[in-house]
């Protein structure tokens, strides 16, 4: 962060992100690829509760809430991700990617690690748990090892309703529409990564609260498909059609006027050229060419490129 904006402690400051989808489909050209289907997201430096009320007003926006059957809240074990427990029809998860890492950086053997998430992978809470409290006893005697031990163990133990993949739990799954499928949560980090660190992170940058949050605003729009809608909603009405009239008569010229060179002023000569292929034999592609360029204003050029 950067000048008022910058916390007293630190010069960093958490972004938040939120990202819904509908469910898995194949991923066109890949035999085994698969991509979220209907993906938004939000972002910003917002206080927990605030980011919240975000994220249930895009969902909202989205969907009628009152018919969503089921919802799935994956996330790294950040209290403020977590819903209501109990909530009907809700359920929290504790994203697969943080539990793998924080196992490989706490485990002090590479075997042990291996067999710890296997045991959580596959739902197996309690045997993870003893297999997890026999490591603390055998590392007893060892200070380090033990006191990340233990905060793997208190990271597991204050996440443990979310421990055990939602494919497991015998949950009633609503049918999916054809060409959706159901599978693993494991999409948070990348996406994440995708949409805000990639851009705005790692890169010698800093940032305002305002500055961050509003190119925020536009990365998680872009992603979500939103974005030129957005930028019309903002722009449109930024100039009146009364003070685009008065703008009109301002600067109205004559054609004698607008040929004469200005008075004590540099002038700056606008290039220009014909039409390709004038006063040359035209070919079916040497016309397509001409019909590119005809009567068009160059920022619609783009389009060809």
């Amino acid at each position: 962060m950067q000048g008022k904006d910058r916390p007293k402690t630190g010069r960093k400051k958490e972004m938040k992100i939120a990202i819904n989808y509908e469910g898995f489909e194949k991923r066109e050209g890949q035999r085994e690829g698969y991509q979220v289907h209907n993906k938004t997201a939000c972002a910003g430096f917002h206080k927990s509760r605030d980011f919240k009320k975000l994220w249930e007003a895009k969902v909202a926006q989205l969907y009628n809430v009152d018919e969503i059957k089921l919802r799935i809240v994956n996330g790294d074990g950040d209290p403020w991700i977590k819903p209501d427990l109990g909530e009907d029809g809700v359920y929290f998860q504790l994203d697969p990617f943080h539990i793998t890492r924080q196992v490989l950086r706490e485990v002090p053997d590479k075997k042990q690690a291996r067999e710890l998430n296997r045991l959580l992978r596959s739902g197996s809470v309690d045997e993870a748990f003893e297999y997890l409290t026999d490591l603390l006893i055998e590392y007893t005697e060892d200070e380090e090892a033990f006191k990340k031990l233990e905060r793997l163990y208190n990271y597991l133990a204050n996440n443990r309703e979310g421990l055990v993949p939602y494919l497991l739990r015998g949950l009633k799954l609503p049918k999916l529409p054809d060409g959706l499928m159901y599978r693993g949560m494991g999409t948070m980090e990348g996406s994440a990564c995708d949409i805000i660190t990639l851009r705005m992170k790692n890169r010698k940058m800093s940032w305002s609260e305002e500055g961050g949050s509003n190119l925020a605003r536009l990365l998680t729009a872009r992603v979500s498909g939103t974005l030129y809608e957005e930028l019309n909603a903002v722009f449109n009405g930024v100039v009146s059609d009364d003070m685009l009239d008065e703008m009109v008569v301002a600067v109205q010229l004559s054609a004698a006027q607008a040929n004469k060179r200005p008075k004590r002023s540099k002038v700056y000569p606008m290039s220009s050229a014909s039409r390709p292929y004038e006063g040359q034999p035209l070919t079916e592609g040497r016309k397509a060419i001409r019909n590119l360029v005809s009567n068009r204003i160059a920022s619609d050029l783009n389009l060809f490129y």
